[in-house]
């Protein structure tokens, strides 16, 4: 239990780093359409940036816009369905992905200005892996509008054995294995 709590620990101090220091720059914590799983030690952090686009029922006024607002109305709902359609698999089971934090990242347009419009929600959380029987498996089944929200680019790293991962994800492929 010690272990685990120092590991919270660890994981809640780097994202509030992170979130300090990229709120001034303004700055992406995470580029759109895009993903990272981190092992270390017993535990594995995700990363993503998913389209707003993918979840249903958040646009309160049906203006075509996700402002601040409805997005914090329903982070509850969101959360809920990260859950439901985010996982890690080993053999046999699906690991509980837990911590689960989230980010609104406003749309710019072509010459860097912010709008008010939330377009991407970037979604953190852990997995613990315990005793896992390999290999593993990462699944989404989030995936929004057009061609850019159909896409997601994912590394996996596990700086301990070395190993480095790069894969797609996608509607029709949404699973892959973790360092074949």
């Amino acid at each position: 239990m010690k272990k685990l709590t120092a590991g919270l620990s660890v994981f809640v101090s780097a994202i509030v780093v992170v979130l300090a220091l990229s709120a001034p720059a303004a700055a992406h914590l995470m580029v759109a359409g895009h993903g990272t799983l981190n092992i270390v030690n017993n535990n594995v952090f995700m990363v993503l940036s998913l389209p707003l686009s993918a979840f249903e029922g958040i646009d309160d006024n049906a203006d075509g816009e996700i402002d601040l607002t409805e997005f914090n109305r329903h982070q509850a709902a969101v959360i809920k369905t990260v859950k439901q359609h985010v996982s890690l698999r080993d053999k046999s089971r699906a690991l509980l992905l837990e911590d689960v934090l989230l980010s609104a990242e406003k749309a710019h347009d072509h010459n860097g200005h912010h709008h008010n419009q939330i377009s991407e929600v970037i979604v953190m959380g852990r997995f613990t892996l315990g005793a896992v029987h390999p290999p593993l498996s990462f699944h989404v089944g989030i995936y929004g509008e057009g061609e850019t929200g159909q896409v997601l680019n994912i590394t996996a790293s596990h700086k301990a054995e070395n190993l480095r991962h790069k894969f797609q994800l996608t509607p029709e492929q949404p699973t892959r294995r973790l360092f074949p």
